[in-house]
């Protein structure tokens, strides 16, 4: 055997082995659109589209901070413009109502703390007090991927507007 086909005949398996570990990779869909509250733009939220393995699609989520037109543009966890072709589930978060946020706690031997203010209507003192100003301005239910109704929002290859309509009202 010859040194150039003895060249070849290790190259080729090689080479073999190298395709078998590159996936393809997954089309995407540009998408952008508004989110509304009840017909309103909705502003100081994020926007995180989930593929639906129960419908499917496979691939990293896509997220979007939503500019003060209400209006946003989705991009992968690594930075890839849109979302994986298929099936998603639409989670939006209220940034003015951070999770993380600490729930003020009251200090006090009474119903009203040394601060003169109440404490929670059937709580012990020192018990935290509601703190409304960080309640969600819309249901919970949209924050979760178990619990959203913004469920099967399809993403197509290419360019789209998917506009995305929250209701207060939501049971």
């Amino acid at each position: 055997m010859s040194p150039r086909h003895r060249l070849c005949s290790l190259a080729l398996p090689v080479l073999a082995l190298l395709a078998t570990g590159c996936q393809r990779e997954l089309p995407y869909g540009v998408v952008e659109g508004e989110v509304t509250l009840d017909g309103k733009p909705l502003t100081d939220v994020e926007v995180v589209f989930l593929p639906d393995p129960d419908r499917g699609t496979q691939g990293r989520r896509s997220v979007a901070l939503v500019d003060r037109e209400g209006r946003y543009r989705l991009a992968s966890d690594a930075g890839r413009a849109g979302a994986p072709a298929g099936f998603h589930r639409v989670c939006i978060i209220d940034m003015r109502s951070p999770p993380w946020a600490p729930v003020p706690v009251v200090p006090g031997d009474g119903a009203d703390g040394p601060a003169g203010r109440k404490e929670a209507a059937g709580t012990k003192p020192g018990a935290p007090v509601p703190d409304n100003s960080r309640r969600s301005r819309f249901p919970s239910a949209y924050g979760s991927a178990n619990s959203t109704p913004l469920r099967d929002i399809e993403v197509k290859e290419g360019t789209q507007v998917i506009n995305l309509e929250l209701r207060s009202d939501l049971p």
